[in-house]
């Protein structure tokens, strides 16, 4: 189903890709803005945030204090963008475990390379719907995945009230968005 056709230059034709494999974080904004407007694509899943943010990091020669800004800059540029978009964005990230220099608590965060995007540009605090991974093993050791969909007070998750009936639900994009859809109507 997912497939990436590339221009007589070699670069991904966005106009019939429906794949496109980048780690940089302007490219990943071209992708949405090209993608919006197409008809047929109702969905689209960038996965992951924190490889891209990783690969700019270990790839730029030069991070001073200027880096730091330019990073959370285009970051930033990118959610602000899903934020008015009418196509459906998931945007996968992974955890980072803190602990909370005034309580000592553990507290789950959103994996980044500073305290710029941690604090100031506070990631979860930009979206309505903030899903955490939630693994529980059975008795032969087996893994169930789960999404939480709201805090216990060391996680970001969140979402509207009344818009999932349970604390976890299943691990299921596609379940996620009919449940959004429905609360949204």
């Amino acid at each position: 189903m997912y497939k990436t056709e590339v221009t007589s230059d070699g670069k991904p034709d966005l106009l019939k890709s429906n794949y496109v494999q980048t780690r940089k974080p302007l490219s990943v904004l071209t992708v949405m803005k090209q993608w919006e407007a197409r008809q047929d694509i109702h969905t689209i899943v960038w996965d992951t945030m924190t490889h891209v943010i990783v690969n700019r990091f270990m790839t730029d020669p030069n991070t001073d204090w200027d880096f730091y800004k330019a990073l959370a800059k285009e970051i930033y540029m990118i959610f602000d963008y899903t934020s008015k978009m009418n196509t459906d964005v998931i945007i996968i990230g992974h955890n980072d475990t803190k602990f909370d220099a005034t309580t000592g608590n553990k507290v789950d965060a959103v994996r980044t390379i500073g305290r710029l995007l941690d604090e100031k540009v506070d990631i979860p605090s930009l979206f309505t719907v903030v899903l955490t991974t939630k693994i529980e093993r059975d008795s032969d050791g087996k893994s169930h995945y789960y999404f939480t969909t709201q805090t216990d007070g060391s996680s970001f998750a969140k979402s509207p009230d009344g818009m999932f009936e349970e604390l976890s639900i299943r691990n299921d994009y596609n379940f996620v968005l009919q449940k959004i859809h429905e609360y949204n109507e």
